[in-house]
């Protein structure tokens, strides 16, 4: 019973710490020590996170709210999986899978897509994770970017999304 009960406080312990956050009625979670940035968009809100100290890895989270009720509403999900993965293909020196559905803790229905590309000027490819979840009648875009990609991170982050109020 003991050894039982220092796995879990152990396997706690290791969890990472995330911070909340918002943008517009969207409620999602961060990496804790990571700082956000406003990003330019047409089409909705953007922000990018990246973390606050050294970056060697290469990391950054964009989180995106666009209202989009034709792509929402479809429930085939048959355009949203060809523009998902016709714009994580159209990237320099892509290779990336097929798309594959899930649903979050919070019960958001997303699809998913990963691979690697290679941005102009680099020579070391990039690992990306390119999830959009169903939110109404919005879609709610998360895109990892790193060097190697926390797949626990990602997990946690993807789980951490919700509508708010």
């Amino acid at each position: 019973m003991r050894a039982a009960l220092v796995l879990v406080l152990a396997s706690c312990a290791s969890s990472p710490s995330l911070d909340t956050a918002k943008l517009e009625t969207l409620d999602y979670v961060v990496p804790s020590g990571w700082t956000s940035r406003p990003l330019a968009s047409p089409h909705g809100s953007m922000v990018e996170w990246t973390p606050q100290r050294d970056n060697d890895r290469k990391e950054s989270l964009v989180i995106s709210r666009v209202a989009n009720p034709a792509l929402a509403l479809d429930r085939n999900r048959a355009y949203l999986t060809r523009d998902l993965i016709g714009a994580n293909r159209a990237l320099p020196e892509a290779r990336f899978g097929a798309a594959t559905s899930f649903v979050t803790r919070g019960g958001l229905p997303g699809l998913r897509v990963e691979g690697t590309f290679t941005p102009a000027g680099q020579a070391q490819p990039y690992h990306r994770l390119h999830a959009v979840l169903v939110e109404g009648t919005s879609l709610v875009h998360v895109l990892f970017t790193a060097r190697e990609l926390d797949r626990d991170q990602i997990d946690d982050v993807l789980d951490g999304v919700r509508p708010g109020a």
